[in-house]
């Protein structure tokens, strides 16, 4: 199995371009354990794709494709953290 990922700095593109990808939330928050809040500087499209059956002299390939949003966040305490769209936490 292999697996290649892509990161994709479209946020700024997109926006230009009058489509934006809106999976990140505007504003974050850590919750009762880590009361820090941020809010969202931008975003980028990360693209992983994933083949099997390609190595050992196996003929027959299949790749997958995932892609979901990054957040990048401006936290109240001055850091900046991304962020998996997806389950909100931080990478």
């Amino acid at each position: 199995m292999r697996t290649r990922t892509i990161a994709m700095a479209f946020a700024a593109t997109l926006a230009g371009a009058g489509w934006v990808w809106a999976d990140c939330a505007q504003y974050i928050s850590g919750g009762a354990g880590s009361p820090s809040s941020g809010y969202l500087l931008g975003e980028s499209l990360v693209t992983e794709e994933t083949t099997y059956g390609a190595e050992a002299g196996v003929y027959a390939q299949r790749s997958v494709s995932q892609t979901w949003s990054v957040g990048h966040y401006r936290m109240s305490d001055g850091s900046t953290i991304d962020v998996d769209c997806r389950t909100y936490t931080q990478i």
